[in-house]
């Protein structure tokens, strides 16, 4: 990978999908491929990959951008969820002890 030594902003923004409702701006911190497998022209056939990502926040993003824009929307779907969940108390998790 290769990143553009201009500012930030100027950089693609890399989203992390893992579901419909989860959407999420990342930045890639670290990336280790093993090729594990190859043909005969010595091709990978196969590989493992290990990627270390680090979701980026409102404060991360700058005010206006698609990552921006993503990250809200993703925090709007977090509050509709926290909605449908029914109220608990401490003793409902079992944790009637803990003040």
């Amino acid at each position: 990978m290769y990143s553009d030594p201009g500012p930030q902003s100027a950089l693609p923004v890399i989203l992390f999908v893992w579901g419909a409702r989860r959407i999420l701006p990342v930045r890639v911190i670290d990336l280790h491929i093993r090729e594990s497998g190859f043909d005969l022209g010595l091709t990978p056939v196969a590989a493992e990959l290990e990627i270390t990502l680090q979701l980026l926040k409102d404060a991360d993003l700058p005010a206006g951008s698609a990552g921006r824009a993503l990250w809200d929307a993703h925090l709007q779907v977090l509050k509709i969820e926290a909605t449908r969940l029914p109220s608990a108390t401490l003793a409902d998790l079992g944790l009637a002890g803990v003040p």
